[in-house]
């Protein structure tokens, strides 16, 4: 019969065999998933990318005195999980709607850590702004501003 100490041991030694025959850890292989081509060259594997949007719960609005005015948010959110990968701001006009998209494209096979990243950003508005109401809405959040 086997002592526990004895089945340690053996479990023991058969992992420290695994690593010396080059047996990848999953940490080693999450890496290796995590690694994007920017162009892909002839023979890359193409990635199937998911749009992952940024939770906007804060947005401080500036707006300059002088003539054009300009617009400035302040944003504070959280990213949904733990994987460092670029951060794309996308902006859009139309009458008074100003839209602010923040998210990050993700592989859709990615594995990340599952842990909130918070995410703060000054965003200059492109173009100005005349005297008027508007309502800017980063991701889901909305904020009316009066200029």
């Amino acid at each position: 019969m086997f002592r526990v100490d004895m089945l340690l041991a053996l479990l023991l030694l058969a992992l420290g065999l695994l690593g010396l025959h080059g047996a990848e850890s999953p940490i080693s292989q999450q890496a290796a998933k995590t690694t994007i081509p920017t162009q892909p060259s002839e023979g890359d594997e193409v990635r199937e990318i998911e749009k992952v949007m940024t939770h906007i719960f804060r947005v401080d609005v500036s707006v300059t005195e002088d003539d054009p005015r300009r617009v400035t948010l302040n944003v504070a959110g959280e990213h949904p999980d733990g994987c460092e990968l670029p951060v794309h701001v996308a902006q859009s006009r139309e009458g008074s709607a100003v839209r602010v998209e923040i998210y990050r494209e993700l592989p859709v096979d990615i594995v990340c850590p599952m842990i909130l990243r918070p995410y703060q950003d000054t965003i200059q508005l492109d173009g100005a702004f005349a005297a008027g109401s508007y309502r800017i809405h980063v991701n889901e959040h909305t904020q009316p501003v009066d200029i």
